[in-house]
């Protein structure tokens, strides 16, 4: 198999097992993962050039399985917005470099062209030492769980930036957030640029993150650790409660 056929798998995986119901807005689903420590992760997203799920499905079903070459793990999800049916990988790699040299090279990049509406964001991140985290990107996988994305710049250096993300964790109201349904929550890294910060966070339970998000005091806390409100995007499964 070549690089490109690779490039247009990885995305396959998932889309072909997800894609079960058709009044679903949006679908989450996952290719089997190897059983290995992730301190990479790269984000693939935008526009697929498929109009619908069926039309996604029945091009991207002829592509035989296989998995790229450092890569751990790999989560797709879809969320339907206006006029495009969008697609987010969520890819485990053992370093950068490969995740890196992989999605920059030529075929993979024209894999991607025949995949997507338009050229795809791609971005590599790494794992932050000493922010608190927990759970993983599997856990997406569970019913009724769908998956968040934050991404944007935070105030101060590393350091404060840390101090202030676990403090605002530490505040989280009773039962905390595992116990309103915050299954995972991980900080990563723009390895170029230390200012920049994605949070994934896996839900199972809409009210009570709903309700976090919205409170007051939660919202002024955010205010002292972004630079200005994140890029937030949410992605579910096909049995997620709508």
């Amino acid at each position: 198999m070549n690089d490109t056929s690779i490039a247009m798998l990885t995305l396959s995986l998932a889309l072909v097992s997800c894609m079960n119901t058709d009044h679903a807005r949006t679908a989450t689903a996952t290719a089997a993962a190897i059983e290995a420590p992730i301190d990479v992760v790269a984000l693939v997203t935008g526009p697929l050039a498929a109009t619908s799920e069926s039309q996604a499905l029945d091009a991207l079903s002829r592509i035989p399985p296989s998995m790229a070459r450092g890569e751990v793990s790999h989560d797709g999800f879809l969320n339907r917005d206006p006029g495009a049916l969008r697609f987010l990988a969520i890819d485990g790699w053992r370093n950068a470099g490969s995740a890196s040299a992989f999605y920059a090279s030529a075929p993979v990049r024209q894999g991607f062209g025949e995949l997507f509406a338009a050229s795809p964001d791609v971005s590599v991140w790494t794992t932050r030492d000493g922010w608190k985290t927990w759970g993983s990107v599997s856990s997406a996988r569970e019913p009724n769980a769908y998956t968040i994305t934050l991404r944007g710049r935070i105030q101060g250096d590393a350091a404060q930036g840390m101090s202030t993300h676990n403090h605002v964790v530490d505040a989280v109201p009773a039962p905390g957030p595992v116990g309103q349904g915050n299954s995972a929550h991980l900080p990563l890294a723009n390895p170029d640029d230390p200012a920049e910060l994605l949070i994934v966070e896996v839900w199972t339970n809409r009210g009570n993150q709903e309700a976090l998000y919205s409170d007051p005091q939660f919202q002024k806390a955010l205010g002292q650790f972004w630079v200005r409100p994140p890029q937030i995007a949410v992605w579910r499964n096909p049995n997620s409660a709508k």
